[in-house]
This record gives C-alpha cells, sequence and structure tokens, in this order.
C-alpha cells in the first residue's frame, strides 16, 4: 500500500523527492536582463581563480571577496557575450580547432593527449572549448565596436614622442601595481568619504610592508585585482592617461597617495623600471620579378619564363624594364620590381633565405614561395638603426592600446549601467 502511494506522489509531484537536492547544487546568483547566472557557474570560475591564486603564490582572499569579483567578470562577461550574439558575431568553428591544435602542439601533445591532460585535472573539454569560443566572441566584439574606430595620426606619435624625450624616459618602460577602490556614479559625499579613506588607509598598510598583490585581490575593484593588481610591462604612453604623471615621479618600490578620477581611488605602487636599446638590423635593397600561377600558366611555365628572362638580364636586357612588363607584383613592377629595402622577418622565410646567400648585384635562380615563382636581385645591403622607426610602430601601437584599454573600459561600463542586474549573494557588511 506504502509502495503504491510513494510511486504516486513521485509521478504527480517529482519535486518533492528532489527539491532539497536540487537547492544544494544550483541556485540563481544574478539577474542579468533575461539571464541567469548559476551558483555552479559561479562555483567552477572560482575554484579556477583560486587555483591560479594558489599557483601565484599569492595569499587568498576570504572566500565571499573572492567569490564577489569572480561574480562581477562574469557578470560584465555574459553581457559581453550577449551584445555579440545581438549583433550576429559569430565564431568560426575552424578558429577553435586550429587553436586547439596549436595549443596542443606547443605543450608537446597529441590533440588526444591535451584532452586526456585537461581532463585528468578536473576540467572539462568542451567547457574549455566554450571558453574559448566565448574569448573570441568577445575579442570581435571589441574589434568591431570599439577597436575599428580607433584612429592613430602622424601628429599624435609626433606628440607622444616629444613628450616622451621631454621626460627624459623615451627609453624607458614600468612596471605598475595598480589598485581601484571604486566610487558609484552619483555617489552621495558621506560615501564618498568612507571610500576615500578606505583607500588612505590602504596605501598606509601598503607603505607599511603589506604585500600589495594580497591587498590588490582582496580589496581592489579592477578588473585585474585577482592578479595581484600588476598590470604588467608598459611605457608611459601605455599607462592609463590619469595615472602616468603619477608613475614617473615614483621610485621603484614607492606607493602613491590615492589618486581620484571618474572611476574611483587609485593606489599604484612603481614595481620596476627598465630601459630599452636600440634597434639595428642588416636590411638588404632588393628586386625582384614574380610569376604567379593559375589554371592557364603551371609551376613548369613559370619557372622556365623567369630561366628565360635571366638569360636576357645576364645578356645585357634590363631587369627594371622587364620587371615593369613581366612582372605580376603590380605593386613593385611599376618600380622596375624595386621592394626597396628589408629587414629580417619583412618576407617569407624562403625568400629571406635566397636573399641572405646572393651578393650585391647577382641574380638568383628562379625560386618559389607562397606568392609564386620570383626572380630576385639584390641591390645593397647595409647596417641600419632602426630606432626611430621602431620607435614610431611602438608609439603608435602605444596609443592604440591606451585609446583601446580607455574605450574597452568605457563600452563594457556603459554596457553594465544601461542592463538590469540583480546580484543574489549574500552580501557581508565588513566587505564595505
Amino acid at each position: 500500500m506504502w509502495l503504491g502511494s510513494f510511486l504516486t506522489l513521485v509521478l504527480l509531484f517529482p519535486g518533492v523527492l528532489f527539491a532539497a537536492e536540487v537547492k544544494e547544487i544550483d541556485s540563481i546568483v544574478a539577474v542579468i536582463d533575461d539571464d541567469l547566472v548559476m551558483r555552479s557557474e559561479l562555483d567552477r570560475r572560482t575554484k579556477q581563480i583560486v587555483l591560479q591564486i594558489k599557483q601565484k603564490g599569492l595569499q587568498q582572499p576570504p572566500k565571499e571577496v573572492v567569490e564577489k569579483q569572480v561574480l562581477e567578470r562574469l557578470i560584465v562577461r555574459r553581457l559581453q557575450i550577449n551584445a555579440a550574439k545581438a549583433a550576429g558575431i559569430s565564431v568560426d568553428e575552424g578558429i577553435i580547432g586550429r587553436t586547439l591544435g596549436n595549443l596542443a602542439e606547443k605543450n608537446r601533445m597529441s590533440l588526444g593527449q591535451f584532452r586526456q591532460a585537461l581532463e585528468s585535472s578536473g576540467l572539462s573539454f568542451e567547457q574549455f572549448k566554450e571558453d574559448m569560443r566565448e574569448e573570441y566572441l568577445i575579442s570581435r566584439l571589441h574589434s568591431q565596436n570599439v577597436l575599428s574606430k580607433i584612429q592613430v595620426s602622424d601628429r599624435e606619435i609626433d606628440a607622444y614622442l616629444e613628450k616622451e624625450a621631454q621626460a627624459g624616459d623615451e627609453d624607458v618602460t614600468y612596471r605598475v601595481g595598480h589598485i581601484l577602490i571604486a566610487v558609484p556614479e552619483g555617489a552621495e559625499s558621506d560615501k564618498l568619504v568612507k571610500l576615500k579613506s578606505k583607500a588612505d588607509r590602504l596605501a598606509v598598510e601598503l607603505r607599511g610592508g603589506t604585500d600589495f598583490r594580497d591587498i590588490a585581490a582582496k580589496y581592489s575593484d579592477a578588473s585585474n585585482a585577482l592578479d595581484g593588481g600588476d598590470l604588467g610591462w608598459r611605457k608611459r604612453g601605455e599607462l592609463p592617461s590619469q595615472l602616468v604623471d603619477e608613475v614617473v615621479k615614483l621610485k621603484s618600490g614607492e606607493v602613491s597617495d590615492p589618486i581620484r578620477s571618474s572611476s574611483g581611488f587609485h593606489i599604484l605602487k612603481l614595481l620596476d623600471r627598465k630601459g630599452l636599446a636600440r634597434e639595428v638590423v642588416n636590411q638588404t635593397h632588393v628586386r625582384h620579378i614574380l610569376l604567379r600561377t593559375d589554371e592557364v600558366t603551371s609551376d613548369e611555365e613559370a619557372k622556365t619564363r623567369l630561366e628565360q628572362l635571366r638569360q636576357r638580364i645576364a645578356g645585357g636586357d634590363d631587369f627594371a624594364a622587364l620587371a615593369r612588363s613581366h612582372s605580376n607584383d603590380a605593386a613593385s613592377a611599376v618600380k622596375g620590381g624595386d621592394l626597396g629595402w628589408l629587414s629580417p622577418g619583412d618576407v617569407f622565410p624562403t625568400f629571406q633565405q635566397e636573399m641572405d646567400a646572393l651578393q650585391p648585384n647577382e641574380i638568383s635562380k628562379p625560386f618559389h614561395t607562397q606568392a609564386g615563382w620570383h626572380l630576385l636581385q639584390v641591390l645593397e645591403r647595409r647596417v641600419y638603426d632602426s630606432t626611430d622607426d621602431v620607435r614610431r610602430n611602438k608609439a603608435r601601437a602605444a596609443i592604440k592600446q591606451r585609446k583601446g584599454d580607455e574605450a574597452i573600459e568605457q563600452f563594457v561600463r556603459r554596457l553594465r549601467d544601461e542592463s538590469y542586474v540583480e546580484i543574489r549573494l549574500r552580501k557581508d557588511s565588513d566587505l564595505d
């Protein structure tokens, strides 16, 4: 009799039997617009972060502090993924496959061995792939909605280099520790006073010898808090614009006073600084004739035609004239095949190898690269100090990175502010 009643109860109300278990296994920790973040996902991400903290030798903050940081990361991540999907951004599965193959090769494993290694360490291979797919989505979102709109002019590069020269540190890079005590938009004055007091107290603790990485992991609201607040090595122009003047005044190991910005209060520590060496390279001035293969021209025919052109040049015909009339490389053909001065790494490895083997004025035999069949002549060589070129390229990259970092931060903050987010974690009063 009791068995029949039990089965009826289970069939009509299956949740009665498993309700307690489900509640323990999973629950909602955040509501994001029409999306949810579950306890299981928060626990999984938290375990990963805790493992990283241990591997870096950092003191682990209290569990509730780590959870709060990780949940905020999850919220921002989910908002960006949803924005990418809404914009029609997708990820080519071929990219995921190639990336996994490269990771396996880098670790000297087959893809199967790589999968086994992940799963033996407690990571799901399918979840690893999904995380990778999400990273690509976010990266493409940033590229399409933010970074593609960033321009760097020659005037900005000139101003950047001039400022570096005036500061006397154009050859210096800085490694900076950063802590952010965030100030909510529209915060009342008593809240500002409380947060400023917290920032002052942390600065005092840091000057007293407390480990910067531990304080950052426990209290910072910056996205790299759980990495110990380390911004890595950056040139002056790559540092956040509102902080750069303070950074260059610090001595190695020195901690700044809290710096107010629209985001909150920043505490900086100059971890280290170093100079850059001059960039001197061996350059080669070359010209070539390129023949591409297609349905009409086979590899053998292209090679034979170039051998004939080589014989004509040896007989006195002008290389430049033949390049203009025969080369399939339109950009260099109009210049008589002239490719200008080339530095190591500017061309295909096979092209580099053939070029390096020639003496000035010597002409190569026909050879093949990914671009087609080439006839190459080395005109001259020089040792070139490319420091200025490198500096301009690095200045351009630094300005673009700085603009990009600031633009992405604003984009993410705006996305966060404009979305409905309800956090359902227990709030611990001693974290305020």
